[in-house]
């Protein structure tokens, strides 16, 4: 009975091995391809965020983060000083 559970546990190890291989590999092919496609279309990418920061939409993002982090360093500052 014990050769038998252990194989039983022998087996059942090396197919979750294999199954972790697998999803491994293909964990790894992904990677490669987010990897190349960003080196390939690096520079569009780098133009595409530069006009959306300098679009309209972008500058109002960027002043309403700012409203935000300010509005939120002040609350901030005030708990402290009432403490």
């Amino acid at each position: 009975m014990k050769v038998k559970s252990s194989m039983d546990q022998l087996f059942f190890k090396n197919r979750f091995k294999e199954k972790w291989h697998g999803s491994k590999s293909i964990l790894f092919i992904i990677l490669c391809r987010v990897v190349y496609v960003f080196e390939v279309h690096r520079h569009n990418l780098y133009e595409i965020i530069s006009e959306f920061a300098n679009s309209e939409f972008g500058r109002k993002k960027k002043q309403k983060m700012r409203k935000l982090n300010f509005y939120q360093g002040k609350k901030y500052f005030l708990n402290i000083s009432r403490n």
